[in-house]
Parts: structure tokens; sequence; C-alpha cells
């Protein structure tokens, strides 16, 4: 699971709290949380993300690094259940 935040300082801390609730219902959590400020400046006129393509460490690259490290996450319990299956 990854956590995404709004918010200054209520969102991060409303993250960390649910990460701790998902550690301990065993659910394996990505340890970069994301927190998104100024969001409103973030979402177009319909609502979708369209991120910041001026900054290189805006918050559009910083999702696309926390998806990839979801994703290798993913990938990574996937094949640690595949081998425990086929042990």
């Amino acid at each position: 699971m990854a956590v995404v935040s709004h918010g200054s300082v209520g969102g991060a801390r409303a993250a960390e709290h649910l990460k701790t609730m998902l550690f301990a219902l065993k659910a394996p959590v990505v340890p970069q949380s994301l927190s998104l400020i100024g969001v409103h400046a973030l979402l177009d006129e319909d609502g979708k993300f369209v991120g910041d393509s001026v900054s290189p460490y805006g918050p559009d690259k910083l999702l696309l690094r926390q998806l990839a490290e979801l994703a290798w996450y993913a990938d990574t319990l996937k094949a640690g259940r595949e081998t425990l299956v086929n042990a």
C-alpha cells in the first residue's frame, strides 16, 4: 500500500497514523509517504491531476517515484509468495 495525503501538517500526521494502523494489520506499506501541499494548484478544472511540470522535484515526479516503489514491492511480494507455494 502507498499512502498519499494532502494538506500540510494535518495530512502528514493522518498519513503516519494510517501507516501505523496498516502495519498493525500486516499490510505491506511503502515506507515513503507523499504529501501534496497546495493540491488545488495541481488539479485542472475537471479535478484531474496535472502536477507541476516545471520543478524537477515536483509532486508529479514524487508520485511517479512512489508508484515505481509500490510496483517493486508488489513484484517482490508476488515472487516471495510463489516461492512459498512452490516449496
